[in-house]
């Protein structure tokens, strides 16, 4: 079995803990409060979070290369995440939105990303827009 698998699996575990049991869900509420999330919040980038309260930490967001001298352009909504690796194994982000689809497909891509996976089923939901066939 790869590290991969094995990472996978873990988060599989992990997600499956926060959404089965309120004690671990309870603990998790509040990690990270105290981290700093100035460009989530600023005005530029507040159209391009799906959540108002759902931002990425300053520290380890995902930055975009800059397009056209515009410094808004550096902002998605996503952090690199540790897994076991390094600090970066992995980008979080939240579903794109319609207007966030490009800069979504421009990380996948600036980041040389691999895979992609989403945990939740966008076309029932309609938690995204569809971004893949």
């Amino acid at each position: 079995m790869s590290s991969v698998d094995i990472q996978v699996r873990i988060w599989i575990k992990v997600q499956t803990e926060y959404f089965t049991n309120p004690e671990v869900a309870n603990e998790l509420s509040e990690v990270g409060k105290d981290l700093p999330t100035k460009a989530g919040a600023a005005d530029a980038n507040k159209q391009k979070n799906r959540y108002p309260l759902i931002l990425p930490y300053d520290h380890s967001r995902v930055r975009l290369s800059i397009q056209n001298q515009d410094p808004g352009s550096d902002y998605i909504n996503a952090n690199f995440v540790p897994g076991g690796g390094s600090e970066r194994d992995f980008i979080c982000t939240q579903g794109p939105l319609q207007n966030t689809l490009p800069d979504f497909w421009r990380m996948v891509w600036e980041q040389n990303s691999a895979a992609s996976w989403m945990s939740s089923d966008f076309c029932a939901r309609h938690l995204c827009i569809q971004y893949v066939r």
